[in-house]
């Protein structure tokens, strides 16, 4: 039988003994509102780093999610060289996962019961860990009820699967504000030529996500080009958002930031940003331009 494509695909993390029946109940519910869980099955006790994280990310890279129950006590111990949990080892696995992955989630469930019982020093250390940092991909809960908390993840989930369902490898990302249409489209016609363009024109006044699926398109594109004509005090504005909520200077896709140059305004509109290539050109030369760096980046 073939999965429903909205299924959501949970990877349920390990847990220390009394939060066994805490995890059980949490899995029924999951089960129950649709969704896959993904267990990791193997002897933990004598195995070598390298080889668990990759058993471990092999059963991470299947799920959309990964959820982290949090308890009092530490759990099983891993016999490695820091003697870590098998639960705080598989939560930096994801999480180092996830920083490469910005379609993936994380959600951690501390229920709000067990918030006052005394911790283990170990655990204590690893719950800090966890509340200190708490990146844009990660949920955190105190919620009691596993069912509002399964809730709240079936909502996020199916809202990040609707933001992300047209992401695609592409060549170019083509962005540009609604009231540059004509002229952008123009060069999306002559750039279509040499390689393969997706676009996508900013409503300024839509409620759209425009920043999720922006930077969830840009793990699969070569290159970025803001375009903008008659709309440069937007585009400004515009693309230090996108830098920043993609990574800054340490993301994987450089930025060209094109202005057309015939508007008068535009002429001292360059940036400096790094990682974003900023020229204020002639429409008929953008093409070439574009063209030049797609083809630096290629070789």
């Amino acid at each position: 039988m073939s999965k429903n494509v909205d299924t959501i695909r949970v990877f349920l993390s390990d847990v220390s003994e009394e939060m066994k029946s805490t995890q059980d109940f949490l899995s029924k519910i999951l089960v129950r509102a649709g969704m896959e869980i993904i267990f990791l099955n193997a002897n933990y006790e004598e195995i070598d780093d390298e080889i668990l994280t990759n058993r471990i990310l092999d059963e991470v890279k299947k799920a959309d999610c990964t959820i982290h129950i949090l308890g009092h006590s530490y759990g099983k111990i891993i016999q490695n060289k820091k003697q870590t949990s098998l639960s705080e080892f598989q939560f930096y696995v994801a999480q180092n996962y996830q920083k490469e992955n910005v379609i993936s989630k994380i959600f951690i469930w501390y229920p709000q019961d067990l918030i006052d019982k005394p911790l283990d020093a170990s655990q204590e250390d690893f719950i800090n860990s966890v509340r200190n940092n708490i990146s844009s991909n990660m949920v955190y809960s105190n919620h009691e009820s596993p069912v509002v908390f399964v809730e709240d993840l079936r909502s996020i989930m199916l809202s990040d699967k609707k933001e992300i369902k047209d992401i695609k490898d592409t060549d170019i990302f083509f962005i540009y504000n609604e009231l540059d249409e004509d002229e952008a489209h123009e060069i999306i016609e002559l750039v279509s030529d040499i390689a393969d363009v997706t676009k996508l024109g900013i409503v300024q006044s839509s409620p759209d996500d425009y920043m999720t699926f922006i930077a969830n398109q840009m793990t699969k594109t070569k290159l970025l080009v803001i375009y903008f004509n008659r709309t440069s005090d937007w585009a400004t504005h515009f693309v230090q958002q996108v830098w920043n909520k993609t990574g800054g200077a340490s993301s994987q896709t450089p930025i060209l930031f094109l202005g057309d140059l015939e508007t008068e305004t535009n002429e001292n509109k360059n940036i400096a940003i790094p990682n974003v290539n900023s020229m204020m050109l002639s429409a008929e030369l953008m093409p070439l331009e574009i063209k030049v760096h797609l083809d630096a980046i290629k070789n």
